[in-house]
């Protein structure tokens, strides 16, 4: 019946679409218009079977592997300005200059709001020469007399250049955390970086929590067809929102007495 709709009578069949698929280059789809933004970014695993726990254990099947999606959002319009999918060997903090680089394409970035996964003296640096705040969550691999006596022999031997320039850098930021964490997290904003968490829990509400394709590549194209329609259904929630406030708005000013 479908082929009927078709001159060359074939049908489009699944090997045909999978064909297609790795032949295309899709792109992330970002429906936003800005030329500042603050940026959060995370990383949540996705399962490559729809395996359950318990047949693995009960029939001894082989371990079921991970792949991670890793996520920047912009804070403000909740939109996907980077998307990527790696193997789950790759650390966190290996994704963080991509994750700059991406996201920059689509305004320039004040804040970058990241867990204690990607605290590292080489991402502070590059946060910082390229103007942007990091918002990093140190981890606590010291205690704070340790850390200030490290701040000081590098203050006393001068101005800090090279790897000790990265790591006075860190030192700085993980000072001020130890000294008062919650002082800390309200100053520069921590909390703004739950926008990239509610994305996580929205992209596997709707798509699932594992993914189709077999090869990495594959992957990679799936997901962002999926992000993809996220940032538009994204954008419509949004801008339906918007809408709605403003007429509210128009309609409470009308009824107000003269």
């Amino acid at each position: 019946m479908i082929e009927s709709i078709f001159q060359t009578n074939k049908a489009p069949d699944y090997t045909t679409f999978h064909i297609r698929l790795k032949r295309l280059k899709i792109e992330i789809d970002v429906y936003q218009k800005t030329e500042k933004q603050d940026i959060a970014g995370d990383t949540s695993g996705l399962k490559t079977s729809n395996r359950g726990e318990y047949r693995i254990s009960k029939y001894r099947g082989k371990k079921r592997e991970f792949v991670k999606l890793h996520l920047t959002v912009n804070t403000e319009t909740k939109q996907v300005v980077h998307c990527n999918v790696t193997p789950e060997q790759v650390r966190d903090c290996e994704e963080l200059p991509n994750m700059v680089s991406s996201s920059s394409k689509y305004g320039r970035i004040n804040n970058g709001y990241f867990d204690a996964g990607y605290d590292s003296k080489d991402n502070y640096q590059l946060l910082k020469e390229r103007e942007i705040n990091p918002v990093i969550r140190p981890r606590r691999s010291s205690s704070l007399v340790r850390i200030r006596e490290k701040i000081n022999q590098i203050e006393q031997n001068g101005t800090a250049e090279g790897k000790e320039k990265n790591t006075y850098t860190r030192l700085k930021v993980l000072e001020e955390f130890l000294t008062n964490e919650e002082e800390w997290k309200k100053k520069y904003g921590y909390g703004k970086r739950w926008v990239v968490e509610d994305r996580y829990s929205v992209f596997k509400r709707l798509f699932s929590e594992h993914v189709y394709s077999k090869k990495i590549k594959n992957m990679k194209q799936e997901v962002i067809i999926k992000v993809n329609l996220m940032n538009l259904f994204t954008s419509f929630l949004i801008g339906s929102k918007k809408s709605i406030s403003i007429t509210q708005m128009k309609k409470n000013y009308s009824d107000k007495p003269p």
